[in-house]
């Protein structure tokens, strides 16, 4: 995945999906009810079927939301999606904030294999401005 979704100055984030998820879920859980239910999230895998071309004998998906499919070439991404939905046609903000406990994720980020020494110690130096107890480790994945 470096090699086909990054340059030497890129960072990946590593979280527990369950701890992930009860984080989120809290979240989003108030965050739907403090705008009175007129938003729903929906989270889901993503289904990776062949679309492109696409194949006229594929069988009628059951899927609700178009935004939940890809085509089968990105299936190495074991994609997961959230959607935020209006119920209120009237209500459609251009973006939406959801606040998330960052702490309670404990998170980790991995530098890029390549990434030069001075880069990696200004990341580690930002990160503890930030009064989180977040790892910062170099990937140990060997690029070709």
């Amino acid at each position: 995945m470096w090699n086909l979704y990054s340059n030497p100055d890129s960072v990946a984030i590593k979280v527990n999906f369950e701890t992930l998820r009860n984080c989120l879920s809290q979240s989003f859980s108030l965050f739907v009810s403090e705008n009175n239910h007129g938003i729903s999230i929906v989270g889901d895998e993503i289904k990776y079927l062949r679309l492109n071309p696409f194949d006229e004998n594929l069988k009628r998906q059951s899927l609700n939301f178009s935004a939940l499919k890809k085509d089968e070439s990105y299936s190495h991404e074991n994609e997961y999606r959230f959607l935020i939905i209006s119920n209120n046609l009237e209500f459609r903000p251009q973006f939406f904030t959801i606040p998330i406990n960052l702490e309670k994720l404990k998170l980790t980020i991995l530098s890029h294999p390549k990434m030069e020494p001075w880069k990696f110690e200004n990341l580690k130096e930002l990160l503890k401005l930030t009064n989180l107890n977040i790892e910062l480790i170099k990937s140990p994945i060997i690029l070709k």
